[in-house]
């Protein structure tokens, strides 16, 4: 790859970087730490962080467990394809392998096959509760259906009645609260409480506008153990808890967002338009605290990082924010991203062309007194 400077390792698949590529990031005090070339086109449905675990999808045919420290295999394991989609969950990783038609679940220590069950139809997400991997539902491909996750027992599944009219055919990414999972539709006006174990309908809560369309990204953001952010319309965030029945509307935006959940962080909805920006607003104080329009769109939500953010671009570069939204550092990491995510140690994961890259804290930041232009619009 041409344009990363690195030192091959003995597979020839994982370069530690050694040049200055990254080295508008040092005033941040970060750098690049590996990159692992997956051989294929990424795809953020086969890409997974939990905690310190590392999973991703290569070479079209291998599901590789990732040490974050080094970037090395921990272990694979031969998949039928590359699709996933791929989650973690009380210590086992479920991945659906789409060709195969089937839900397998791995032990995220060691890569060993606990169990695996036929699915119904296509799969379309892989979300864990009590116990409980869901999977299903995606583009209205029906049913969504539970799966006991020490056997793989089928335990329930969820979708139309006969009339159309009491469940919708789930289409959106579930939310796992609790022991318990918010499911909806797009563009219908209504989210439902489903007990994880049993798929029993805990509660429906109505919406003022229709849920979003986010395809595979998700439409639901936790925000506490029982309570959700929900994007629905053009504009407009509500706030669900599982001890309420009533919808708190808590942003009305004045311009589109894009169509998928906000980023919550320390307080502020952190909101991507459909122009562009990145919004930081406090819902509490009902006031915009920052406007960012970086010369390409941001591929997800913006990260937590030493008090301020992080956001990958569609062109390859890495900015980092400080808690005012001034960036202070920027790096080309890549020659396109694909997807952002944060470890449990600082560590923040890269899925790029053709390539995972992982970005490492080495020293104090040294913010810089003299910011970008503070009109929001940065050069």
């Amino acid at each position: 790859m041409d344009t990363h400077v690195g030192v091959p390792l003995a597979s020839g698949d994982l370069y530690r970087e050694t040049g200055s590529v990254a080295a508008g990031l040092a005033v941040a005090g970060l750098d690049v730490a590996w990159r692992r070339v997956l051989h294929q086109r990424p795809n953020p449905q086969a890409f997974a962080v939990n905690g310190d675990a590392v999973l991703v999808v290569e070479r079209s045919s291998r599901l590789v467990r990732v040490d974050p420290q080094t970037g090395a295999a921990l272990w694979d394991t031969r998949v039928a394809d590359t699709w996933g989609p791929l989650g973690c969950a009380d210590g086992r990783c479920c991945y659906v392998d789409e060709r195969l038609g089937l839900l397998r679940c791995l032990d995220l220590a060691d890569g060993s096959e606990l169990w695996s069950a036929r699915l119904p139809g296509p799969g379309g997400y892989a979300v864990g509760a009590a116990r409980t991997i869901v999977t299903g539902g995606w583009r209205h491909h029906e049913p969504l259906t539970a799966f006991d996750l020490n056997t793989g027992r089928a335990r329930w599944s969820w979708s139309l009645d006969g009339t159309g009219a009491a469940e919708p055919a789930v289409s959106l990414r579930p939310l796992a609260l609790d022991d318990q999972l918010l499911v909806g539709s797009p563009g219908e006006q209504a989210v439902w409480q489903l007990d994880a174990s049993s798929g029993q309908v805990a509660r429906r809560w109505r919406l003022p506008r229709p849920l979003v369309d986010a395809d595979v990204r998700p439409a639901f953001a936790a925000a506490g153990k029982r309570a959700a952010l929900v994007r629905c319309g053009a504009r407009l965030v509500v706030r669900i808890d599982l001890d309420e029945s009533a919808v708190e509307t808590v942003w009305w935006h004045d311009t589109d967002l894009e169509p998928d959940a906000v980023a919550v962080i320390d307080g502020l909805l952190i909101l991507r338009e459909v122009s562009g920006r990145s919004v930081a607003v406090d819902p509490i104080a009902g006031t915009v605290r920052w406007v960012r329009r970086l010369p390409e769109p941001a591929v997800a939500d913006a990260l937590p990082l030493a008090g301020g953010y992080a956001i990958a671009d569609r062109s390859g570069l890495l900015w980092i924010l400080d808690p005012g939204g001034e960036p202070i550092a920027r790096a080309p990491i890549s020659r396109r991203h694909h997807l952002l995510a944060a470890g449990s140690d600082g560590r923040l994961y890269l899925l790029g062309k053709g390539e995972l890259i992982c970005v490492a804290r080495t020293g104090p930041a040294q913010i810089p007194g003299d910011h970008a232009e503070s009109n929001g619009d940065t050069p």
